[in-house]
């Protein structure tokens, strides 16, 4: 009987290349083939059937979120025409936050069900930041040098609009810490009605939108004849919804805990 000499081979692009690599699974007793092209294969075919799964199934969500969404941005477009001042960092910084909810959209139609979380868990951040420049004395230079601190800021953000902090909880819960939605697989396949984790994700694609739009309606007070969230108060501003707009909100978040 022939012998055969085990050969250890180093696999990088040079050794794959174009080749497919195939792999024994003597448990299983099954051969499995693996091309070089997983991740071209991913965008050029597999995710065009998801977004236009997710497409079908969350049509009307995603307009909701597009005209709050919508809303914001046309407000701090109006915001970063001005001269530069002592808001521009906040505004450029609700900005970079209208862009991370526009890309968690881009992830999750594409199929990362869990990978859109630290996207907009990041937002949020600069959401905090934002707020943090308009009312904290000093923090415009301390930002400016680099020494602003994102922990300090969610607190900052926290005292001055109470739903922030729970919401920047519920979404470190269940995608930026390990939790129960990382114990599953979750594959890049196409959505169907009822999919769980979709609708989480859409749940906060709502959320943030929603903290985008209150922030900006603050930091961009200005071009806003009528506030749907802060009363004047001195030479500030109080986080004071009307009761009717406490029943939008639970419509549009389709929560209760408003």
């Amino acid at each position: 009987m022939p012998s055969f000499k085990k050969k250890k081979v180093r696999l990088s692009h040079r050794t794959l290349g174009e080749s497919p690599l195939f792999m024994v699974d003597p448990a299983q007793k099954k051969l499995l083939v693996v091309g070089s092209r997983l991740l071209r294969t991913q965008f050029e075919r597999d995710t065009r059937r998801v977004e236009a799964s997710f497409d079908r199934v969350a049509k009307e969500d995603i307009a909701a979120v597009d005209g709050l969404y919508s809303l914001s941005m046309a407000l701090i477009f109006s915001a970063m025409s001005r001269p530069a001042g002592p808001k521009s960092h906040a505004v450029h910084l609700l900005f970079q936050t209208g862009n991370a909810l526009a890309a968690a959209v881009h992830l999750v139609r594409g199929g990362f069900r869990l990978q859109a979380g630290a996207v907009l868990r990041g937002g949020i951040e600069q959401i905090a930041m934002a707020l943090q420049l308009l009312i904290e004395p000093g923090a415009v230079e301390e930002y400016e040098a680099g020494r602003l601190k994102s922990p300090k800021a969610v607190s900052v953000a926290k005292n001055l609009f109470p739903p922030f902090g729970h919401y920047y909880g519920l979404l470190s819960q269940n995608f930026v810490h390990v939790g129960p939605l990382h114990r599953e697989l979750n594959p890049v396949t196409p959505y169907e009605p009822g999919d769980t984790s979709l609708s989480v994700n859409l749940s906060h694609f709502r959320v943030m939108a929603w903290l985008l739009y209150v922030s900006v309606e603050l930091i961009c007070h200005e071009f806003i004849q009528e506030h749907r969230y802060w009363t004047p108060v001195g030479q500030g501003y109080k986080y004071n919804p009307s009761e009717s707009e406490k029943n939008w909100m639970r419509m549009f978040l389709e929560r209760d805990d408003v």
